[in-house]
This record gives structure tokens, sequence and C-alpha cells, in this order.
């Protein structure tokens, strides 16, 4: 584990970068076949935090599409709910939403990989 310079121990495997793209998401286990769109806060190959105006209560299982910038077609991953909390600002009320990934191909974790050190580097 790597410490953060509050010292609290960072418990993530990887690295984390804060980045708003489009994504959809269905709830699996509700049998919705609508996605709904949402838009991250941060991604990383092995998980993403997004923005919605729907609660979604810890462990639901997803259907997410991720659209990287520069691709033509869409990451596709089911996800897991760690954890949900409620936000309130000015403009807008929702839920921030984290999530892990539970199955997503090797060449797209590779593509969110190449996403977050390209723009580190920047």
């Amino acid at each position: 584990m790597t410490e953060r310079q509050d010292n609290i121990p960072e418990r993530r495997k990887f690295i984390r970068l804060n980045s708003s793209v489009e994504i959809q998401y269905t709830v699996l286990d509700e049998g919705a076949n609508q996605g709904i769109k949402a838009k991250s806060r941060n991604i990383s190959s092995g998980g993403m935090g997004f923005v919605t105006s729907q609660k979604l209560e810890n462990n639901k299982v997803l259907g997410l599409s991720i659209y990287m910038p520069g691709e033509l077609m869409p990451i596709i991953a089911k996800g897991r709910v760690v954890w949900a909390s409620p936000f309130e600002s000015a403009k807008t009320k929702g839920f921030d939403i984290g999530s892990e990934f539970l199955e997503i191909a090797p060449e797209d974790r590779k593509k969110i990989d190449n996403y977050i050190h390209s723009l580190r580097k920047s």
C-alpha cells in the first residue's frame, strides 16, 4: 500500500485519474433494458466513480458502456457498486457512485491504462 499525504494508507491497486467520460449503465438484476446516461468523476483500470440521479445500492451489478475519448466503440464491462453517497450542490443533486469492474476484457483494461498514462504525462 502507498501512503497518501494525509498519512492514510491508499488501498487502491490501480492508478485512478479524475476524468469525465460519458458512460451508460443498466442495473443487471433489475431487468432494465434502457441504459441510464451518466458521467464519470474518475476512472482506473480496476473501476470508476460516476455521478447519477439514481440511488444505487451497494453490491448491485451493473452493465457498463464506457465511451473513451478517441475510441469508436464503447468499452463494455460488468461492474459492482462498492459505495454510494448522496450529494447536493446549488445546481444539482444526485449520488456519487464508486464501482469496481467485475468483468472487463484485457484489451479494454489496457485502453483505460493507456488513457490514464497519456493524460498523466500531459
